[in-house]
């Protein structure tokens, strides 16, 4: 199970590489955008000051294309700069959690059973998050079991030299022992069957 906290992480660049491309091709398609959107919005007063008007048009249409040139820049640099903030922002949402489970699989890989990848509510990839430490949980689980079962083979190893050194192992005593080595043996092989090498 996904802890969710309302923390807030004070580094919005957790992951530059990641998030710095987003940024780029947020801004990229926006510049497009933009540049899509001012062809459409300039080509009739282009075309006005170009083409064989009256000088009076020409006029009116140099008045207005220099008033849409003075407002629209600043503005549009104004809204590039704004969605690449708010991706910085959405980014920030998916790099954190790529972080936190890539450092869970790095804690599986090194044996560290006890953790748990806890996201924050509005983060994204908390299905992944559950599976991780669903992982987790059978892989302690697994381990336990193979602790519990290891524990019985010590306490029958040093039952048998117990028996071999007061010289007392006769048959039913030693098969005894077998059989109880042989139980925790299936147990450790029937836990090994689940792994695939």
């Amino acid at each position: 199970m996904v802890t969710m906290f309302n923390f807030t992480r004070r580094n919005y660049f957790i992951d530059k590489k990641l998030q710095t491309k987003y940024i780029l091709l947020a801004m990229a398609v926006l510049v497009v955008h933009t540049i899509v959107v001012l062809a459409a919005v300039f080509s009739p007063y282009i075309m006005m000051l170009s083409l064989d008007f009256p000088i009076a048009e020409r006029t009116e249409a140099a008045k207005a294309f220099l008033l849409l040139h003075a407002n629209a820049w600043p503005a549009i640099g104004g809204i590039i700069l704004l969605f690449g903030v708010l991706t910085l922002f959405e980014t920030h949402r998916i790099a954190g959690p790529i972080f936190r489970i890539k450092r869970g699989i790095r804690d599986i890989a090194d044996g560290k059973l006890n953790m748990t990848i806890h996201l924050r509510r509005n983060d994204e990839f908390h299905d992944v998050a559950e599976e991780l430490n669903s992982l987790s949980a059978r892989f302690r689980q697994t381990v336990l079991m193979l602790q519990d079962n290891s524990s019985l083979l010590e306490a029958h190893i040093a039952e048998i030299e117990t028996e071999i050194r007061e010289k007392r192992l006769e048959e039913t005593t030693g098969r005894r022992i077998v059989q109880k080595l042989q139980g925790s043996k299936e147990t450790i092989q029937d836990i090994l069957d689940r792994f695939h090498l």
